[in-house]
């Protein structure tokens, strides 16, 4: 908690000084409507597209030897969406200045950024560490338990048969499965190696795992600039009111 809120505060800094260098820059109705546009843009430069290409992970997922590798890509892809976020900006604002308006001055401008963000996923190397579901099938590391009652002994002969499961597997040959038929006592399988596979444990559990977490993850971030942006906008457009009936106050006692 107290890493995301110095990460939250280190954003907000961000912000409120990108919005200082290009104010006279951003044209909108009020405070609120350049900090919408500046948070959506840093959403997109600094979260979406680096999370497309190099998606988050939960804890322990992934492999520490290619954290270093996997660090310097996402951080140099993070920068080089940054660039293509301002030039995109860039092309809108100049396009507008030339008198390009409505859907030609949105075609260009969003076509340009789709070729070049394209460029990047392309030419940025991917993930070197693929994330697959773990599965022991092919080296059991349990077994069966000489501490098990005899009626779950059992009921896991009686459901490995009716089940034709691979997963209590031959002790002298662990990679192939146990002749069931051959059982007479369900004694016999002390000692036996259960191969269990957890993607047959609950359908897509891992995959689903990841992909929420990929999910809110993005999620939180999108929250977060939304959040910075609505508060940026409570807090500087009264003042900025205040000072302009200030000014215009002053002007008259002038006249």
């Amino acid at each position: 908690m107290l890493g995301a809120v110095i990460f939250g505060v280190i954003l907000g800094l961000v912000l409120g000084v990108v919005l200082a260098v290009l104010h006279h820059r951003i044209a909108a109705r009020n405070e609120f409507g350049r900090a919408a546009r500046v948070a959506a843009a840093a959403f997109v430069a600094l979260t979406l597209l680096p999370a497309l290409k190099y998606p988050p992970n939960p804890p322990t997922v992934g492999d520490p030897d290619t954290i270093d590798q996997r660090t310097t890509s996402y951080l140099l892809f993070m920068v080089a969406s940054i660039l293509v976020v301002y030039l995109a900006w860039w092309l809108w604002g100049r396009l507008t200045a030339q008198g390009w308006d409505g859907a030609p001055r949105f075609a260009v401008t969003a076509g340009s950024f789709v070729v070049i963000v394209t460029i990047l996923f392309v030419t940025f190397p991917a993930s070197p560490d693929r994330i697959s579901p773990p599965d022991s099938e092919a080296a059991p590391a349990l077994e069966i338990s000489a501490d098990a009652p005899p009626d779950v002994l059992a009921a896991m002969l009686r459901n490995a048969r009716d089940t034709e499961s691979e997963a209590i597997r031959d002790p002298a040959i662990p990679d192939l499965p146990l002749d069931l038929d051959a059982i007479d006592d369900p004694s016999q399988l002390v000692g036996s190696p259960v191969a269990v596979n957890t993607t047959q444990l609950v359908p897509n559990a891992y995959t689903t795992v990841v992909w929420h977490f990929r999910l809110q993850s993005i999620a939180g971030l999108a929250i977060l600039w939304a959040v910075m942006a609505v508060v940026f906008g409570l807090l500087s457009d009264p003042v900025r009111k205040l000072a302009g009936r200030r000014g215009t106050d002053a002007a008259l006692v002038g006249r």
